[in-house]
């Protein structure tokens, strides 16, 4: 694991024989959304993102579905395509060591949205890049992104395997201010290039 600086970002990296995964803190930036935005686009390099918000990875607390409906609400009013998927929580929850059955009404629910942008066409996010905690996925290898619905349902059963699918796996923490980003191991010296050069 190493760690190193660049100006107003702190920069942490860690290194296996496969990949690696760059820890960004973005909080002491003055414009955080532009330089995401920069950053996503310099990733992307003329391919697609695949964006996919879950509902349970947002601020503790908060309603899933006012959040999905929210989120729904913004891309119909900018005309952008996407697709939900509704998936239930455990059928059982324990209470002081005890499971106790719940019926399929009181099963919590989680929301998955998923929506293919270009790269060129990021600052149409904006807003959801500034509001929701979100997962971000560029250069879906050997097999093409049209079919989204079917792409979700591999993120939900496998989201391990599913990170293997791409160049880049990211995770964006508004929360925290902070930002995940993996690559392949070949990519490093390059997705460091990038992850500096969004600062000019």
């Amino acid at each position: 694991m190493k760690f190193f600086n660049k100006s107003r970002i702190k920069i942490r990296k860690e290194i296996t024989e496969e990949a690696v995964k760059f820890y960004i803190d973005y909080s002491s930036l003055k414009d955080k959304l532009e330089y995401k935005i920069r950053l996503l686009t310099d990733l992307a390099s003329k391919e697609h993102c695949l964006i996919i918000i879950d509902s349970k990875m947002q601020r503790k607390g908060s309603n899933q579905e006012e959040t999905s409906d929210e989120l729904e609400g913004y891309l119909t009013k900018n005309n952008i395509i996407y697709e939900k998927i509704e998936v239930k929580g455990s059928d059982s929850v324990s209470v002081l060591g005890v499971s106790i059955k719940l019926d399929n009404k009181n099963r919590p629910k989680n929301y998955i949205i998923g929506l293919v942008i270009s790269e060129k066409d990021l600052y149409r996010v904006r807003d959801i890049m500034n509001n929701y905690n979100s997962r971000l996925y560029i250069g879906y290898k050997n097999e093409n992104l049209d079919v989204l619905k079917n792409i979700i349902k591999i993120y939900i059963n496998d989201e391990e395997m599913f990170d293997k699918k791409f160049k880049y796996s990211i995770f964006d923490n508004n929360l925290l201010e902070s930002m995940s980003i993996l690559s392949e191991i070949e990519a490093l010296e390059k997705t460091k290039d990038i992850i500096e050069q969004a600062l000019n």
